[in-house]
């Protein structure tokens, strides 16, 4: 179940794009470039933080360091972090154009019809 969770966000967001941009059903599923942008910066961002938190589980939890160079981490966080960051504006992006639409080309009844 946790991959559906990697899948279903991204397709829900396609799917309600295009039909909210006056899409017929059978089109639903073409790709959005500013779905996958938004979904690939959220999805890079999630895994860069998933590993330094393990990082830091593995150096208190075991005998083992992981030993990089100063900075690193701190780098990556400031990465992920950045990611995500971008992700939300882009996120914001796609809400509104997907409200403009709604008002302006469909209805909302056509939009989840």
């Amino acid at each position: 179940l946790p991959a559906i969770n990697l899948y279903s966000p991204k397709g829900a967001m396609r799917q309600l794009w295009n039909r909210s941009h006056g899409e017929e059903a059978w089109f639903a599923n073409q790709s959005v470039d500013a779905v996958n942008s938004w979904w690939t910066c959220y999805i890079v961002g999630i895994l860069i933080l998933s590993l330094l938190t393990g990082i830091v589980i593995v150096d208190r939890i075991t005998p083992f360091m992981f030993l990089t160079p100063p900075g690193t981490n701190m780098l990556a966080m400031a990465f992920a972090s950045s990611l995500l960051a971008g992700s939300a504006w882009l996120l914001i992006r796609i809400i509104s154009r997907i409200t403009h639409a709604q008002a302006t080309v469909t209805s909302v009844g056509d939009t989840f019809a």
